[in-house]
């Protein structure tokens, strides 16, 4: 498997940033995972659409999926084919984004789902709207944990995955049990308790990346947009 970091910040973009979006390569097939803003400007440096077999949504936040609709006048326009789409729900927004015809939608539930012969385990975690942690198992296993705080799904995740890639919003100093991401230091005392390795993203573009840098530690990389991970 391999992750490249289309957008890495959240909720809003830095400066020539991109929020949440992720090409994940595993056995010949590439996955967009979510689709935030500036998401397609750089998804096409480093793919070209039309070898994308899907694209799922973990959540219906605009920082997940602002960029669907940019992308879908891309589709109507050159490809003349539909692309997957794995969605958890809908709403008034992705509605008008599904009417553009671009897309071929599946929704999809807490359990196991597959797309073609790759098996996708779906876990809901805690956030404000519906939120699914994606794991994929192939001769590892990865998980996104999508936006979410702690709980005992994330915990169970870090237990069975041997790379997790972090909702890292928050620093310590200003992460609680009632907000709606994790912090640096909390991924990594767990990634330290079951031996895993950790991808910090959707960084707050309000929050120095000194400062992240000074709270990480331990087997964690820092995303940036263009990186290339082998998992």
């Amino acid at each position: 498997m391999r992750l490249t970091i289309l957008g890495n910040n959240g909720p809003y973009p830095d400066i020539d940033g991109a929020t949440s979006g992720y090409l994940l390569e595993i056995g010949g097939k590439k996955l967009l995972l979510d689709c935030g803003s500036g998401v397609f400007s750089n998804l096409i440096k480093y793919s070209q659409v039309k070898d994308l077999s899907a694209i799922i949504i973990s959540h219906l936040h605009f920082d997940h999926v602002s960029d669907l609709g940019v992308l879908s006048y891309y589709i109507n326009a050159n490809l003349g084919k539909k692309i997957k789409l794995f969605l958890p729900d809908t709403n008034a927004y992705i509605e008008q984004i599904l009417k553009t015809n671009a897309y071929e939608v599946e929704y999809y539930q807490e359990g196991k789902f597959n797309i073609e012969d790759i098996r996708v385990t779906a876990t809901q975690v805690v956030h404000p709207v519906k939120t699914f942690a994606l794991t994929f198992n192939s001769e590892k296993v990865f998980t996104y944990t999508a936006d979410t705080n702690f709980c005992s799904q994330v915990e169970s995740l870090f237990s069975n995955s041997s790379t997790l890639l972090c909702d890292s919003c928050f620093l310590n100093s200003n992460w609680a049990s009632n907000k709606p991401h994790m912090s640096v230091k909390g991924i990594c005392e767990l990634a330290k308790k079951y031996n895993t390795k950790v991808i910090l993203s959707h960084l707050n573009p309000q929050t120095n990346i000194k400062d992240y840098l000074i709270e990480a530690f331990g087997n964690y990389h820092l995303a940036k947009i263009g990186d290339k991970i082998e998992i």
